[in-house]
């Protein structure tokens, strides 16, 4: 199982609202990531003013065909509508990923 994590910082700022945002985003977003082969899970979390989205894969393959199929891209596009990234420099989307 691989493990792969994006965070970025958002302009929210309030718990509450950023909680309200990743309600309305999931139905949008898991519908794309559950018809990639070896999706699954996902998990949405704030820390202070940074979104954090961790997704486990069956397997690095199939984590790399998420991200490099569109997969990902797609889902950043409604990420980001819905929880604005903070301007430059602080708006940076870092991911990494891990073996388990």
């Amino acid at each position: 199982m691989i493990t792969s994590r994006l965070q970025r910082k958002t302009v929210v700022n309030s718990r509450e609202e950023c909680e309200q945002r990743i309600e309305s985003l999931k139905p949008r977003v898991l519908p794309i990531m559950e018809k990639h082969e070896g999706f699954l899970g996902v998990e949405f979390e704030w820390l202070d003013d940074t979104i954090v989205e961790t997704t486990s894969w069956a397997s690095e393959e199939a984590c790399r065909a998420y991200v490099r199929q569109g997969g990902a891209a797609t889902v950043a596009s409604y990420s980001d509508a819905l929880l604005p990234t903070a301007p430059y420099p602080d708006g940076t989307w870092t991911r990494t990923s891990h073996s388990e």
